[in-house]
């Protein structure tokens, strides 16, 4: 069968050498204007029915646009990390300094800090708002670092809001190691993961000096902060507080609460000492 199949097709090919030049010159004439006349149809077509060649799903989510919007994020990040890093390896005063020269800064690490609360199984902010609602509403208290001040527009509270900058109406900007109110003038400080400058043991001298006999100072801080948990309650304690509760229930997070006993006298530890008690969030280099 193979054999016939050959020898056909070689037959067919002889006859066609046969057929001598005119016969293939009409052949390839015919061709030429089969070819010509559905090049016509084509383009009689409107153009909205000729078929269009559609890009792939993977070349449109590469347009300019979303490539520059991938770039700016990468960018945004990396600034928030660094601004994050400064902020845990300076002084309070010197971030202050950093933002009131370049405030569009702390817009960009309080985006960059939103963006990974909303990874978090939970806001530790939340937790707080929680524990105020359960108190009475006359209690005034002092937010230490307060970010957006979400804590006050959550609260029926007197909250006075501080932080570096004011992005909001509700916020006073200052350092929080020297805020401006009178002494024994509140009757709760709060510190949610604002415990963050070099000098943090600053920040709960003023806490003290700020709080009445009996208030209560409420702090959460990232576990992987806090070595050694007992150290850092026991330095609290030292600028004249006593521990009352701590919740170590979450995984991330840890929360004391501390009552104000008498006025602190305590020395300002050194950097390194208040380091190993309260260790610095830093990022590995990429």
């Amino acid at each position: 069968a193979v054999q016939a199949t050959f020898f056909t097709k070689r037959s067919t090919q002889m006859k066609r050498n046969e057929a001598g030049p005119s016969q293939m010159s009409n052949d390839a004439k015919r061709l030429k204007l089969r070819n010509q006349r559905k090049n016509d149809r084509s383009m009689a077509q409107p153009l909205t029915q000729r078929p269009v060649k559609l890009t792939s799903n993977k070349a449109a989510g590469t347009s300019p646009q979303s490539r520059l919007k991938a770039r700016s994020a990468h960018l945004n990040g990396s600034k928030f990390r660094f601004l994050n890093e400064t902020l845990y390896t300076s002084t309070s005063q010197d971030s202050l300094d950093l933002f009131r020269k370049h405030p569009d800064n702390f817009t960009v690490y309080h985006q960059g800090f939103q963006a990974q609360v909303s990874k978090w199984p939970v806001n530790p902010v939340d937790f707080l708002i929680s524990y105020v609602r359960r108190h009475s509403q006359s209690i005034v208290i002092a937010d230490f670092g307060c970010g957006e001040a979400k804590l006050a527009k959550s609260v029926p509270n007197k909250v006075y809001s501080f932080d570096l900058v004011a992005q909001d109406e509700r916020v006073i900007a200052c350092d929080i190691a020297n805020v401006p109110l009178a002494d024994h003038s509140i009757k709760l400080a709060i510190f949610c993961l604002s415990l963050m400058g070099t000098n943090w043991p600053d920040f709960i001298r003023e806490a003290n000096r700020v709080l009445t006999n009996g208030g209560i100072l409420k702090i959460v801080e990232v576990r992987s902060r806090i070595p050694n948990i007992d150290g850092f309650v026991k330095m609290i304690c030292s600028f004249g507080f006593k521990s009352q509760d701590m919740d170590k229930t979450n995984v991330m997070f840890v929360a004391f609460t501390l009552v104000k006993v008498c006025r602190s006298a305590q020395a300002i530890p050194g950097l390194t000492q208040a380091n190993l008690v309260l260790k610095p969030c830093l990022y590995k280099k990429r």
